[in-house]
């Protein structure tokens, strides 16, 4: 399954007479990608972040123009549009079209397993969303609604939320023939693979005696899961105290 899908930069070129007849080189971070002629609209396709896009222009050997800038922050299917005119210099106007995402900005995303936690991770929910509001927490039951691409709307949550949450049960790595990380389409691993390589604060909650398990148990993809210090959540009596204290910590992110 593909966890990385694209970003988009449109570029055109408007109608100049200084130049008109000699094409431009576009690089998107140093890559070459292809040439744009006078009047000319091309789109490519490019990987969530910020993007450095250069345009130069060529006579021979001879450079005769060079621009480079650096995008805002793209994310999952959202589009820049770049319009270069030549007079005496490239001019780059930047028209940055609506991010499909961040409904769920710098907010959390709650990480679990229905087979393993579903129930008290309902709980957390309930008690997260009373206290940061239900634009700030992710969980795929509540959050994903019909007609949604299941697998565009968890990346977009991922990469606006701040901090994700694995809820970890005693039954969350289930070992043996049928264990869950076997599946390549398990979506815990994937959450936790792109989390960890967008950079994100990871806070692992351990509930129904679950703990940490031991890197050799862990797909490579995640092992790095293992240096993330988390917290226990115990059920009633004890329930709000952890509660107060997963808050605390989110707080102090």
């Amino acid at each position: 399954m593909n966890m990385e899908p694209s970003a988009k930069i449109t570029i055109k070129r408007n109608f100049s007479l200084f130049g008109a007849a000699i094409p431009m080189t576009v690089r998107i971070d140093g890559k070459k990608c292809g040439m744009l002629w006078v009047g000319q609209e091309r789109s490519f396709d490019v990987p969530p972040g910020e993007i450095f896009v250069q345009i130069k222009m060529f006579k021979g050997v001879l450079l005769m123009d060079s621009t480079t800038i650096k995008t805002p922050k793209l994310y999952h299917g959202q589009e820049i549009k770049l319009e270069c005119g030549l007079k005496s210099v490239i001019k780059l106007y930047i028209e940055q079209s609506e991010p499909i995402i961040n409904l769920f900005k710098d907010g959390i995303f709650l990480s679990y397993r229905r087979a393993d936690t579903n129930n008290i991770t309902g709980r957390i929910y309930d008690k997260l969303v009373n206290q940061f509001g239900i634009d700030a927490v992710f969980k795929d039951s509540y959050s994903i609604k019909p007609g949604d691409n299941f697998l565009s709307r968890i990346e977009d949550a991922l990469r606006g939320c701040k901090v994700l949450v694995p809820v970890i049960g005693k039954y969350w790595d289930k070992k043996g023939k049928n264990s869950f990380f076997e599946n390549p389409n398990d979506f815990v691993k994937l959450e936790i693979q792109l989390a960890l390589k967008i950079g994100m604060k990871i806070l692992p909650v351990f509930v129904d005696s679950g703990k940490m398990p031991n890197a050799k148990d862990l797909p490579e993809e995640i092992k790095e899961l293992i240096y993330f210090h988390g917290m226990q959540i115990e059920d009633d009596p004890h329930f709000a105290d952890g509660i107060d204290n997963l808050i605390e910590n989110i707080k102090a992110i």
